[in-house]
């Protein structure tokens, strides 16, 4: 998928580069999840972007989410791990960026939540 950048777009006085590359895809995203809401809009979704626009989508709606809290790390990690696709494009995504440290989290956050789920 491509996005367009204007070169104003890397103004460093506002929101950040992350969020300027990362605002055009989610409301792509957005407008098209509005259209019609099944599981096989958001894959297709996914299944366009480019590896380096998968890893940011992913780190992107994921931080997003488990950033607010201790609290909301641990229920979106849990929500994310009910869904393997995700999760599985989560860890990708670390993968991608060479995020090892993240990586080892998520295994603990795993058997966290593997062991108060047994």
């Amino acid at each position: 998928m491509i996005i367009k950048v204007r070169e104003e777009d890397f103004d460093f006085n506002g929101p950040s580069l992350h969020q300027r590359c990362f605002e055009p895809l989610i409301k792509i995203y957005k407008v098209r999840m509005s259209e019609e809401t099944n599981i096989y809009v958001k894959e297709h979704f996914y299944e366009e972007l480019s590896e380096g626009q998968k890893a940011l989508f992913m780190f992107n709606v994921y931080y997003t989410h488990i950033s607010e809290s201790l609290i909301e790390f641990y229920w979106w990690s849990a929500y994310f791990m009910a869904q393997p696709k995700s999760w599985a494009a989560i860890k990708a995504c670390l993968n991608y960026f060479n995020d090892e440290s993240f990586l080892l989290l998520l295994e603990k956050i795993e058997q966290e939540i593997n062991y108060a789920s047994a």
